[in-house]
């Protein structure tokens, strides 16, 4: 978002310490920004534990000089709560020090509960920055309006269901970091086929910057062009594989193993070949699979990565990541 003052987009830093799950500690987060609770069937309530700092430059660059005096500036800290799948949004702490005042380098403590039939999806949890009163001059270079948000920073989350549902819900979409779990850890996602009737595709959480951004639930702008294309490039190397799996898996009567087949055959091969069932798609990718030729195959990576690029729409979409940037 532009504001017509400045504003530090990055000035402050929100970390999760640790968390407890029905009063039992689950211990520290894998990542000091986000908890996953997509692993969990049942569950009442977590509570989360945290820190938020001011970075030592954040008064000096939002407020003017005349306020910035042996007393900290009129500032307000707060880590707002944001689960837009359930329309709700507010402060749910307010952080300063015991004179009311402000420190930067700080690590102020907060702590938030999050009860279970109040939410779904995930929850965003924002350190916002905002005037406490009025400023002496008119609009300009700074802030001037008690409430006006002056700093942020990228927020924590925590994931109660799981992100996205692809193939018609039997395929899901969940974090983790990878090095911890045996993967390389230098990479973004990885499709899981341990239980073969429901795929799981991960992305790597410990990739700080994209899993926040592809987890963002920001409906419109920059931000959002940015995730749409960064999504629909993940997905296209993610959809051939699943196509691959599953031709691989035809018998000699073109019946699939899995319910998820159905959906990769219904969405992506079917439009391929402008056929109209999930049945004719199964045959004539066992036709091109049985062949075994390699001129067979270079063809069918060529249509599913023609086919793929148009269902994703992913030229449009890096087109208008770059007409956003190029606009700034």
């Amino acid at each position: 978002m532009d504001y017509p003052y400045t504003h530090d987009h990055d000035g402050l830093r929100i970390e999760i310490e640790s968390y407890s799950i029905d009063g039992t500690d689950a211990g520290t987060p894998p990542n000091d920004r986000l908890v996953e609770l997509t692993g969990w069937k049942e569950w009442s309530e977590v509570t989360v534990t945290g820190t938020v700092t001011i970075a030592d430059s954040v008064f000096g660059e939002v407020f003017p000089d005349s306020e910035l005096g042996d007393d900290s500036p009129p500032a307000r800290l707060l880590v707002v709560g944001d689960c837009r799948h359930a329309h709700n949004r507010g402060p749910i702490a307010e952080l300063s020090d015991a004179d009311g005042g402000l420190t930067t380098g700080k690590a102020y403590e907060w702590e938030q509960t999050v009860r279970r039939d109040r939410v779904f999806a995930q929850v965003s949890l924002e350190p916002v920055l905002v005037r406490d009163d009025d400023g002496d001059g008119p609009p300009g270079q700074y802030a001037w309006v008690a409430g006006q948000e002056v700093a942020t920073g990228t927020p924590a989350t925590v994931v109660t269901d799981d992100i996205e549902e692809w193939l018609d819900g039997h395929m899901a979409v969940k974090l983790k970091p990878f090095s911890k779990s045996g993967l390389p850890g230098e990479n973004l996602f990885s499709l899981d086929d341990t239980h073969p009737e429901e795929p799981i595709l991960w992305i790597n959480s410990e990739l700080e910057l994209v899993s926040n951004l592809l987890t963002s639930r920001v409906p419109a702008g920059p931000k959002a062009d940015i995730r749409d294309a960064l999504a629909s490039q993940l997905a296209h190397p993610v959809w051939v594989q699943l196509v691959m799996w599953t031709a691989a898996e035809l018998d000699e009567d073109g019946n699939w193993k899995h319910e998820w087949q159905q959906a990769v055959l219904e969405k992506i091969v079917a439009p391929m070949w402008d056929l109209d069932t999930a049945e004719e798609a199964a045959d004539r990718l066992r036709e091109y699979v049985a062949e075994e030729s390699d001129g067979t195959l270079r063809e069918l990576s060529g249509d599913l990565n023609d086919n793929v690029q148009r269902r994703l729409a992913s030229g449009p979409k890096l087109t208008d990541l770059v007409a956003t940037q190029e606009s700034d």
